[in-house]
Parts: C-alpha cells; structure tokens; sequence
C-alpha cells in the first residue's frame, strides 16, 4: 500500500496485473495515455490481493497462447 501511495503523489497510474472478469488485455491498454505507472504483480498462485484491485487505476492481463 505504501507504494501505491507514493504512486499517487506522483501522479502516476496505478495498474494490477491480473486476470479478472473486468481485466483489459494488455494488447488494448494505452500506453500513450500513460506516462508513468506502477505496474503491480501478484504471485503466480493467490494473484494481487483483492483489497489492491478495488483501488488500483487499471486491472490488465497479459494475453498467453
């Protein structure tokens, strides 16, 4: 959480990478419209914590074959 404050005070955008029903695929996200963001993670298993994805900007998945 104290990362994504920092974040914050910096006016960069917050992004999860997740999969979820309302995730975005990575191929449509604007980078162009974002300068600065802080992209977070989640471990392979648990993914991002549900409590970081109510609060994040963003929530993107990266398209796998």
């Amino acid at each position: 959480m104290d990362a994504i404050e920092y974040a914050r005070t910096q006016n960069m955008t917050v992004v999860a990478a997740e999969i979820s029903d309302d995730a975005k695929s990575l191929n449509k996200f604007s980078k162009k419209a974002y300068s600065d963001a802080l992209v977070i993670f989640g471990n392979e298993i648990d993914g991002v914590l549900d409590q970081t994805l109510k609060i994040v900007d963003e929530v993107v998945y990266v398209p796998m074959q």
